[in-house]
């Protein structure tokens, strides 16, 4: 096909990075890894982390927000609501 390209690239998975795929694969989920890499590549560029934030800061939120979660520790979607646009209106 005119203007396919191919690249080969090495990659170094941990077992447990190499399992996760494997499983996806089984799922029927995805057809290839390749099929897999594009829509995790996909959801990460839908998804853009706030300006200058790195990734380990985001997971670090991340898990701060779920281990609050776990302990009960929410508001109701009124009042996240209201936070964010309070949030908002002072941007």
């Amino acid at each position: 096909m005119e203007g396919e390209y191919t690249a080969v690239m090495d990659l170094t998975l941990t077992p447990e990075l190499e399992q996760r795929i494997q499983q996806q694969l089984e799922s029927g989920r995805f057809h290839s890894a390749v099929e897999l890499v594009s829509t995790a590549l996909d959801a990460i560029e839908s998804f853009p982390l706030p300006l200058g934030m790195q990734q380990a800061d985001f997971q670090r939120l991340l898990d701060e927000g779920c281990a609050a979660a776990d302990r009960g520790d929410t508001v109701s979607a009124e009042d996240a609501k209201k936070r964010l646009a309070d949030v908002r209106g002072r941007l």
